[in-house]
């Protein structure tokens, strides 16, 4: 069994509990801002962070020996495979959820039809633009984050070994200003995450972005004394 960085562990702990607030709602009032508003935004950065920072360490221990493009997906899937069970356990009580509780003047054909989003969600699709993320009540808003995990990060563990240099000292920096530059000013933040600019959703833009920050800060943490 690998060795946890506790300390690690335990900002894991509270920033799953901070987003947990957030989406919940809990201690929220009406017409207030409630603490874990922002917070939650953070929350959400510090695991693509973190993300993007254990695939780099994973990346420079030793090159695979399969193809970049199979490593990069594999190391994506096993990654996305431990947390299926328990998005998927979400997923589908959310959506019996929604379905019961639905507006009374939603009919039964059309929230049978908006229940048919669960195929793409299991298939953590929904960043794709496969979907419209704004469709119903029934969609399971948090599950973005793994959808972008699972389209952004095959690309950027491709890039970091097929370009390591290259990545790993100039795009890891560079890109993400760019990208966040373009929502700061499309959006005013890079807090957005459910709105289709003409390239993709914002929210893949801004966890395209994050990922490669994380790759970055652990290239630069390995070069502190």
């Amino acid at each position: 069994m690998k060795k946890r960085n506790l300390s690690v562990e335990l900002l894991r702990f509270i920033f799953c509990m901070v987003i947990f607030f957030h989406h919940s709602g809990f201690f929220a009032a009406e017409g207030m801002r409630y603490p874990f508003k922002s917070a939650g935004f953070f929350a959400v950065e510090f695991f693509f962070f973190l993300t993007g920072a254990f695939a780099m360490r994973h990346v420079q221990e030793g090159l695979p020996e399969k193809g970049c493009m199979i490593f990069s997906m594999d190391y994506t899937l096993k990654k996305l495979k431990r947390v299926w069970p328990y998005a998927a356990t979400g997923i589908v009580l959310a959506y019996v959820w929604n379905f019961l509780q639905a507006d009374s003047t939603l009919s039964i054909s059309d929230r049978v039809l908006g229940s048919l989003n669960i195929f793409y969600e299991l298939s953590f699709l929904p960043i794709s633009g496969v979907m419209d993320v704004g469709l119903n009540s029934f969609l399971n808003t948090p599950l973005w984050y793994l959808s972008v995990i699972l389209i952004a990060l095959p690309l950027i563990i491709y890039l970091a070994i097929k370009a390591q240099d290259l990545f790993s000292h100039y795009l890891s920096w560079v890109l993400p200003l760019l990208l966040h530059g373009f929502l700061i000013n499309r959006y005013g933040s890079i807090g957005n995450w459910g709105t289709y600019t003409e390239i993709a959703f914002s929210g893949l833009i801004r966890g395209l972005a994050d990922l490669m920050l994380g790759c970055f800060i652990y290239v630069a943490s390995t070069k502190i004394p």
